[in-house]
């Protein structure tokens, strides 16, 4: 019992002095379990990211549409519908 109590105070003291290693695990692991938890395409802000990029690809880097003072692009509807879920 001693034993493992000395190597865990051995393991917390050497990632203690490397925050960002810490970090970096943490991310990691925490990254991970998310990518796999949540499908594409429905997180939080994913549907903003995806029409960015649509609209990048389209050749359209700003928003040309506005309706009722919110400015977007429109989308095919299969699109739409996809993205929609």
């Amino acid at each position: 019992m001693q034993r493992g109590l000395a190597w865990l105070s051995l393991v917390w003291s050497r990632l203690e002095s490397r925050p960002a290693f810490v970090f970096i695990l943490f991310s990691f692991a925490f990254g991970s379990a998310i990518s796999v938890v949540v499908p594409p395409l429905r997180g939080p802000d994913e549907i903003a990211h995806f029409l960015r990029i649509y609209s990048y690809a389209r050749g359209g880097l700003l928003p040309v549409t506005e309706v009722n003072g919110r400015k977007g692009i429109f989308i095919d509807r299969p699109v739409s519908r996809d993205a929609q879920g």
